[in-house]
This record gives C-alpha cells, structure tokens and sequence, in this order.
C-alpha cells in the first residue's frame, strides 16, 4: 500500500541519519582533560612513591592511618595501600586532585625537590612549595599534550631598514673613554717632542709619568668595557631565555586555542544533531509505544510464575520453551499467552494453599497431643515441687539446730579466751612483779651477809632471775671479789698522796654493759700502753733502713749460684735431653723478642701502677690518722674546759646520781683510756673491725650533760658548748678507726711480690747464656743487685707505711699527747672529789655499792645503767 511504503522510507532515512551519528565520537575537550589529569597525576605519585625507601614508605602510611600496611606490609604493598587510599579519597572529596594534594602533604620535602630535579624542573630556592610546584607540574602536563603533531608557533621578527653608509652610534660612555684616550696620547706625544727637541731630564720624568698614567687609563677602560661586556651577554641570554619561555607559554596557548575551538565544534555539533533528532522523533512515537507494550508482554512471560515449579532450572526449561520468537510482533498472541500463563499461575497457587490448610490442620493436632503431654509432665512437676518444699523445711530444721549448736560452741570458746587472758594477765602481774623483784635480789645478792646472800640466790634462782642457782653463786663470789678489791685499792689510793693527788682507778662505770670492753682494767695496762707507744723501735727502724742495701750486697755475692741453680732447675722441669753447644744462644735469640716485647713491658707496668697506688694509699692514710689525732685532742681540751666548768648544782635535773660533775669527768676519762688503748702497737685490724664503734663513753656523757640547768647565768650554756664537741669527737674517733683498719689484703702484696719476681725472673732467663756469664759477669752481677735493691726498697717502705706505730714514718708523736690530757683528767677528778669518803668515792666511779647501804647501792645502779644505755630520764625518780 502507499501508506505502508511512506512509513519505510521515512524510517529508513532515519536509521541512515542515526547511522550517520553513531559512527562519529563526539570529543568534550574538558573530559579529556580531566582524564589525561587523572593519569598523569597516578603516574607522577607512582613515580614518586618508588623513590623513597619502606622506612620512608611506612612513615607515610602511619601519617595517611594505614596502620595493617604500616606494620607488616612490604614496599609494594605498602604503595598499593597508598594508591588505593587516593582512590578511596578521591570519591569522597569528589576531587583527585585534593586527595592527591593530601598525600604531599605527608611526604618529606627533600624527596618532593629530587623528583623535581629528575624530572628537569628543579627548584633554586626553597621559598617555594615543592608540593604545590608539583601538582601544577602534573596539571600543565594534563592541559598542554603534543601528541606527535607539530605545533605551530607564530614568531615576531621585527625589521629595521638601514643603509649602508651609516654608521653605528657609539655610545656616550664609550665615547668618554676613547676621548680621553686621545688626551693622553696626545700628552704622551707631545713630551716625546719635547725629550727630542730638549736635553732636559724633566721632560723623561713627565713623559714616563705621562706613559704610565695613560697605561693606567687604557687598564680601566678596558676592564670597565670587559665588564659591561659580560653584563650585555648576561642581558642577551636572559632575552633570550624569556624568548623561549614565552615561545613555550604562547605554543601553550596556541594548543588551548585549539582544545577549546574543538571542544565548541563538537558542542554545536552535538546540539545540531540533538536537534534534528527532536524534530523527527515525532514520526515514531506510536510506534515506540507499541514497542513499550511488547517488551512489557515478553518480560511477563520471561518471568517463572508458581505454575512453572519451584525447582529453579526447571523453571528456566518452562519459561525458555515458553518465549515467542523473537520474529512476533503480535500483541494479540501474545496476550493470550499472557492470560494463560496468568490461569496457570492462579491454579497452582490455589492448589498450594489446599496443600498449606491440610498440612495446618495437621500441625494443629499434632499440638494438641503436646499440649495433653505438657499438662502431665506439669502434674508431675508440681508434685515433684511439693516434694522439694518438705525438704526445704527439714533443711532449715537442720539448719537452726546447727546454728544453735554454733552459737553455744562460740560461747564456750569465748568463756575459754577470757579465761586464757586473764591467765595471761595474771602471768603478765607475775613478770612485772619479778622484774620489780630481780634489782632487789640483785642488791641483796651484794649484802655482806651469808643468811642474806644465800635466801636471795635461792629467790633468784626460783623467778628464773638467774639461770641456776650456781649461776648466783658465781655472781655472789664475783660481787665479794670486787668489794675485796675496791676495798684494797682505795686504801692504796688514800694511804698516800701523789704529786698530782690521788688517782683512782677501776673498771668502767658501765662494765657489767659493755664485758668486753678494750680499756685497761688497772693502772699497769696503761703504763705498759704509755711505755709501748714511748718505746724507740730502733732494731725495727735500723732494719727497714738497712735492707735496701743488704739485700743488693746478697744478690751480687750470690748472683752466680743463682743463675746455675735456676738453669738446673728449668732442665729438670722442662724436661731437656740434650746438650747446648752455643752456651743457650740460640735460645735467648728466640726468647728475648716475646720477652722484651710483651712480658716485661706488661709486668713493668703493672708492678709500676700497684706500687705507686699503694705507697700513695699508705702515705694519705697515714696523714689521714695523724690529722684526726690531732682534731680529736684539740675537741679534748675544749670539752675538757666545758666539763670543768661545771659542778654538782649544775646537774639539778640529775635525781638519784651522787657526784655527777665527778661522774662526766670520769667518763671523759675513761674515754682518753679507750683513745689510749685503740692506739697501743699490739691492737690488730681484726680486733678494730670486729667491735663496735658505737661502744664509747660519748653517749652517756651526752646523756649526762642533757640533765644540766641552763637557766644558770652563763654567756654560754655548757651544753651547747659541749654537745657539738661531742659530736665532732665521735665524727673524727668513727673516721680514724676506719682508717686504721682499712688496709690492703694479703693477695694484694702477694701480687707485688710475684710481680717483683716475674722481672727477676725474666732478667735470669735472658742472662741465661754461658757467653754472657764469662764476658760480662761483673755487669750482670751489678745489674742483678741494682734489680734486687730497688724491688728491696718498695719492700722497705711499703712495710713502713703499713705501719702506723713503727718506721719512720709512724703516728705516735700524737698518741704520745693523749698521756697528757689523761693525767689532767686525774688530777681534776681527784680535785673534784676532795672530802668525800670512801663509800661515795667506790659509789661514784666504779659504780660499787658502798658494803653497809644496800639501799643507796640499787639506786645508784639503776640511774647510771640507765645513763650507759642512753636512756637517762632527768625527772625519773629512784625506784
């Protein structure tokens, strides 16, 4: 038909005119721009993520919070997370060129100003930002891309016409230099006329005056043209550097100038076509619509409906056997498929829910039976539950009989710990009455009584006061042999007077304290010590002076016996079963390397060092000791002064302590006997070491002088005075004993010794050859006693130095003052003491009892025990 055939060729011609389209690209110059920025800035970071190193590279992933590929990643890894981390960014921001600019920001600048470099735009300064320099690095080379094409740059030459009779103009400076140029050559002429015309010296004079003021001239002016020379190249080659840079940037232009016209042709284009299809689309809008109705029809029976079975693949066999040809354009046919698809669907779904009411109905029976069985399981359970209830009960029955049994337990032990405590109260009454008790039996053991002495050793024995009863014996005939000495010695003391009075003398005022105290127990000892200290060790002095020359006299008499003996003696132990032809020559060629080389400069030095430290160490310790020695008497004298000062009214808070200004002079006393002793020649460094320093007559003098009035008008309260003297006593006597017992062990001279005979060793096996003994014996003899001497004299005086008391240097000339200070001590306690009788005088300094007061004998005891022990209370009453 007519119609029919106008509808074809209208659609043919607007296939041809799609086909037309679709054969062309349509070319946005922006989206490829956008494209070639996104490459080129994953390649530029690719580049630049390859020149750092995984420590480098994992730096930046920590910075990024990459913290799996900071931790265990490996380099490719690690860029793999950065460049997937860029992406990621990109979408978010919705710009890759900020998550880029990100990244940069994380990065090291050094290594942002080598990748420049390499690429061949380094940066000369760093006031720019590598990292924006960069990015516009990536973006220029997004917007400017050659292609392989030429590019046309326009160039403008200017021209100048010219001609040729004219002559450049010089310049003003220039002609400034050749004008005076010509001054001084004409100067220069001109007294050449002048020398030649007239035999006149002044004239050379001027004329090289005038040759050297115009060399002068010319050396300016050339180096004034040199340098404006190079300053017009300078200015030539940066023309001619901005020239090219600006031929780069307008070749630039010149290529946007084409992007942007392509980029407009394809857009009026694109809107051409666009608009020619708007105005010919109207031609198949019907025809669209049926073609809508058609798909909507085939993607309806596509589509597997409950008739087609629940199996998936069956399914898709139903529906694929189903599909019309592709060839049907019917909407009738395919309609009536549609409905009968539709039938289908609906009968098989009718049938499924027959199918789910049978199989409900049958569940609902099914629950039915399980509810009968949960109600008799429930009946049982409330039986079992009753069952539980009578159990409950019977246990709280048990329970409350137990509690009960408990309670009445608690109270029976509650009854047992009063009665344990007040056993222990009354155990407690007994030992506080014992201990009240034991001072008592202790005077009573005293008493010149046997009746008396031999209830309280029984009493004492029975409260366990004494470990047995002749334990208390032993005491008893102890107390009887002191009374029967302080009896006899104190009739020797007052039977006749002395020049400097009467000396008492005696145990410590605290001896039953300290049993093992180092002080003399009579006057002999301290003689002997004083006679000890005073003594001139004359045989000791004269030996340690004479050995550095007697032992070199014996080496050089005995040199030769020795050295053969020492042969014989490395044959029998090395073992040698042959004879020496060369007198031991050879030998002695093969050992004196290693022994000059490394032994002896080894041993040498050793020996040298310990030698030297150990004199310096003796010679500091020594003047060490005599420096505390003599702070020690000088604090002497002045507590001695302080002590002296006072008297029996001073001591007002010293209750139940007869003669206490006597008392702190017997203790200082006592204390220059203890400084006497620790200083006799027979005192050993172990005896020093192994008492103890705070075991001293310091302590209860302090505590003695704690019970002075101060209230006395005095510039200066005494104890103040003298409890800092006190103090730097104690300070200086802690130091000194240290000193003296700190010496060297016994390895440490067993080390020099053995030092000192390596070398001498050493010295017999190098002088080992017969050769040597028969040509040179008498300088090998001098040179075994000059050894010998030397080592003879570190001897010497090591063993001097060691020696505090003995030698010639030694520090008795101090101890010797201590004498002194004792003998003041003496006669002060004897003045202080004046007029008092024999009870008081046993009282006060050897802390007896006087034989008929037993009562005054356990006062006295007790307050000075307690003065030993450092526990003296001024206001505790006698007991």
């Amino acid at each position: 038909m007519p119609g029919d055939d106008d509808a074809a060729a209208a659609a043919a011609r607007l296939k041809l005119k799609f086909s037309k389209f679709a054969q062309a690209s349509v070319v946005d110059p922006l989206v490829e721009e956008e494209k070639r920025m996104r490459a080129n800035l994953r390649l530029g970071l690719s580049t630049l993520l390859d020149m750092h190193n995984p420590a480098e590279l994992g730096s930046l992933c920590g910075s990024l919070g990459l913290v799996a590929e900071c931790e265990v990643g490996t380099h490719a890894e690690k860029k793999a997370g950065i460049m997937r981390y860029i992406d990621e960014e990109g979408m978010r921001l919705g710009s890759t060129e900020k998550a880029h600019m990100r990244a940069l920001d994380m990065m090291w600048d050094g290594i942002l100003f080598e990748y420049l470099r390499v690429e061949g735009q380094p940066l000369r300064s760093a006031r720019f930002n590598p990292r924006a320099f960069t990015l516009q690095l990536w973006r220029r080379r997004a917007t400017f891309v050659g292609g392989g094409a030429t590019v046309f740059r326009p160039h403008y030459v200017p021209r100048h016409a010219r001609s040729r009779g004219d002559e450049p103009r010089r310049a003003e400076d220039v002609e400034g230099l050749m004008r005076g140029v010509e001054a001084k050559e004409a100067a220069v002429k001109h007294v050449e006329l002048k020398v030649r015309k007239e035999r006149d010296y002044r004239n050379v004079v001027r004329y090289l005056s005038d040759s050297t003021s115009l060399r002068d001239y010319e050396r300016d002016a050339r180096s004034y043209l040199v340098h404006e020379l190079e300053a017009a190249r300078a200015r030539n080659d940066h023309y001619s550097a901005s020239l090219d840079l600006t031929a780069e940037h307008l070749g630039e232009l010149e290529k946007k100038y084409d992007d942007v016209t392509g980029a407009l042709v394809a857009q009026l284009g694109t809107l051409e076509a666009e608009l020619r299809f708007f105005t010919e689309n109207h031609f198949v809008e019907a025809a669209t619509e049926n073609q809508h109705v058609l798909a909507g029809l085939r993607q309806f029976l596509k589509t597997p409906g409950p008739a087609d079975g629940e199996d998936a693949a069956v399914a898709n066999r139903v529906v694929a056997a189903r599909q019309p040809p592709p060839s049907a354009l019917d909407a009738a046919e395919l309609c009536a498929m549609a409905f009968a698809k539709h039938d289908a669907d609906v009968q098989s779904a009718t049938r499924r829910a027959a199918a789910g009411e049978a199989s409900f109905a049958a569940a609902s029976a099914s629950s039915e039976r399980r509810a009968a069985e949960g109600a008799a399981q429930t009946a049982r359970a409330a039986r079992a539950e009753r069952r539980g209830c009578d159990l409950v009960a019977r246990l709280a029955e048990s329970a409350d009989a137990l509690a009960f049994e408990r309670s009445a337990r608690l109270a029976e032990l509650e009854a047992s710990r009063q009665a344990l405590e007040a056993a222990v109260e009354r155990c407690r009454r007994l030992e506080d009455e014992r201990d009240a008790t034991a001072p008592l039996l202790w005077a009573l053991l005293c008493v010149d009584s046997n009746r008396v002495t031999h209830i309280a050793a029984r009493a004492a024995a029975t409260l366990a006061i004494v470990p047995s009863i002749d334990v208390a014996w032993q005491e008893v005939e102890r107390w009887n042999m002191d009374r029967e000495e302080v009896e006899l010695r104190t009739y020797e003391a007052l039977r006749g007077p002395t020049p400097k009075g009467p000396r008492v003398v005696g145990r410590r005022v605290w001896s039953r304290v300290d049993e093992e105290c180092v002080l003399p127990m009579d006057e002999a000892q301290l003689e002997a010590t004083r006679q000890d200290l005073e003594a001139q060790t004359r045989t000791f002095d004269a030996t340690l002076a004479a050995l550095p020359f007697v032992m070199p006299t014996l080496a050089f008499a005995s040199y030769e016996f020795v050295a053969r003996e020492t042969r014989e003696a490395l044959d029998l132990f090395g073992g040698r079963n042959w004879l020496s032809i060369d007198g031991n020559a050879y030998e002695i060629e093969i050992l004196a390397p290693l022994v000059n080389g490394v032994v002896m400069p080894s041993i040498a030095i050793a020996l040298g060092t310990v030698a030297a430290t150990t004199i310096s160490s003796l010679r500091d310790r020594q003047l060490e000791v005599r420096e505390r020695l003599n702070s020690e008497l000088c604090d002497l004298e002045l507590l001695r002064a302080a002590v002296n000062a006072l008297d029996d009214d001073d001591f007002k808070l010293a209750r139940g302590v007869d003669q206490p200004a006597a008392l702190a002079t017997a203790l200082l006393r006592d204390y220059v006997s203890r400084l006497i002793l620790e200083a006799k020649p027979g005192t050993t460094t172990r005896t020093l070491e192994t008492r103890r320093v705070t075991d001293n007559e310091l302590a209860p003098l302090a505590a003695l002088l704690h019970s002075v009035d101060d209230s006395t008008k005095r510039s200066e309260p005494v104890p103040a005075t003298a409890h800092p003297l006190i103090a730097s006593l104690s300070n200086h006597r802690s130091y000194r004993l240290a000193l003296q017992a700190a010496t060297y062990p016994p390895i440490h001279y067993a080390v020099l010794a053995f030092l000192s005979l390596s070398i001498l060793v050493s010295y017999l096996l190098e002088s080992d050859q017969e050769v040597l003994r028969f040509v040179d014996a008498l300088q090998l003899r001098l040179l075994f006693s000059v050894l010998v001497g030397v080592f003879t004299a570190f001897a010497s005086l090591i063993v001097d130095l060691s020696d505090l008391n003995r030698g010639g240097f030694r520090v008795t000339p101090a101890y010797a003052q201590l004498f002194a200070i004792h003998d003041q001590l003496d006669f002060d306690l004897c003045h202080k003491q004046g007029g008092q009788s024999d009870s008081i005088l046993s009282e006060v300094l050897l802390n007896k009892p006087a034989l008929t007061n037993t009562t005054g004998l356990f006062t006295l005891n007790n307050n000075n025990n307690n003065i030993v022990n450092n526990n003296f209370d001024p206001q505790q009453q006698p007991s």
